[in-house]
């Protein structure tokens, strides 16, 4: 009997693993299968909208020679028409009071005048020193010192 019960539990156990084995493979099956169906009805609903799909293409870098056309034939502005457009900046040094606005465009004139005068003024001082130069002969030692006569005898790099 020993022998029997000892059988029995045996095929019992034989028994409960073949239906576990039976509900694991149609367990794998039935997730196979909804994952397929996942796939499918999602891949059917999903769409991409136009839009996107053209901004998705890739990009092509083209030169027209149309833009090149069109940039030479825009209206250029001389120095001179320049001017007479006022810019206007505001006023950061004095933030407390009221807002003042200052024309660049007047300082702009007036630093220009102020560097062609001062162009002017070197111009001339140098005209006048090639004048006095080759009038008045070079000076001695005597009269330069001892430190402008050592510089004024050093080689130059044109030696």
């Amino acid at each position: 009997m020993k022998k029997n019960s000892e059988l029995e539990k045996q095929l019992n156990r034989l028994r409960h693993q073949k239906n576990l084995l039976w509900l694991g493979i149609l367990l794998f099956v039935l997730v196979i299968l909804w994952i397929l169906l996942s796939i499918f009805t999602s891949s059917r609903t999903s769409t991409i909208a136009p839009e996107l799909m053209e901004l998705a293409k890739p990009f092509i870098p083209r030169l027209e020679s149309s833009i090149f056309a069109d940039i030479q034939g825009q209206r250029t502005y001389a120095q001179g028409e320049i001017g007479f457009f006022p810019i206007y900046v505001i006023d950061k040094d004095n933030l407390e009071a009221d807002l003042k606005f200052v024309d660049i465009t007047k300082e702009l004139v007036e630093s220009e005048q102020t560097v062609d005068a001062a162009d002017a003024e070197v111009e001339q001082l140098s005209v006048d020193a090639e004048s006095t130069s080759s009038a008045t002969p070079s000076p001695t030692q005597e009269e330069v010192g001892p430190v402008e006569a050592i510089v004024s005898a050093a080689p130059t790099d044109a030696e």
